[in-house]
């Protein structure tokens, strides 16, 4: 991961996109964040180190971000969110994870995307006490490629914007409605075969 910000989480409507360096030095007055964006990458580690199911693991053996309540910003949202940015850094995660694999592949039919920022913002929407994502956007160089949204309490929409077709990418509306579709963390698990694309 190179970047990340945060959306309705602790003390940030919505912040900055944070560089992930070598050396990365946050400074300001007291409450003011720092410790947020300093625990942040590590509520995401412990998420996927776990084996718990959930979108994304507050509490466990790493770190005790807080409930879901308590992390929203000023209890003012029903929603959470947060954007990854990855470079080339991604093949490696690529390879090592099934799911996302498969919904690279969905919306960029085998482009070689290794040189490109990938973008992947998140939401997710705690509903009769359950958290579940409400909506997973991936976007290539800027340009949103695909939309996984909650459309009731169990299905979802699938909405790819852009398709490529082996030399470039096409504006391409495609829409399916009240697919259930599961998730490894935040991730959605979409199986390439059952998607007429």
């Amino acid at each position: 991961m190179q970047k990340f910000s945060l959306n309705n989480i602790k003390s940030f409507k919505c912040s900055e996109e944070i560089e992930i360096k070598p050396i990365t030095v946050f400074v300001g007055k007291n409450s003011s964040g720092k410790s947020s964006l300093i625990r942040f990458p590590v509520v995401l580690a412990q998420t996927f180190r776990d084996e718990a199911i959930t979108p994304l693991l507050l509490f466990g053996n790493m770190i005790d971000y807080g409930n879901f309540d308590d992390v929203i910003y000023k209890h003012y949202s029903e929603e959470i969110g947060f954007k990854l940015v990855f470079g080339r850094e991604l093949e490696h995660f690529i390879r090592a994870d099934r799911d996302f694999r498969l919904l690279i592949s969905i919306a960029n039919r085998n482009c070689y995307i290794y040189n490109s920022k990938v973008e992947i913002r998140v939401y997710i929407s705690k509903q009769e006490r359950k958290i579940k994502v409400k909506r997973t956007e991936l976007y290539f160089d800027e340009e949103k490629i695909c939309t996984v949204c909650l459309e009731d309490k169990e299905f979802y929409k699938i909405m790819f914007h852009k398709l490529y077709n082996g030399c470039e990418w096409i504006e391409r509306e495609i829409d399916f409605t009240g697919e259930k579709v599961h998730f490894n963390k935040f991730i959605p698990a979409i199986d390439a075969k059952e998607l007429p694309v």
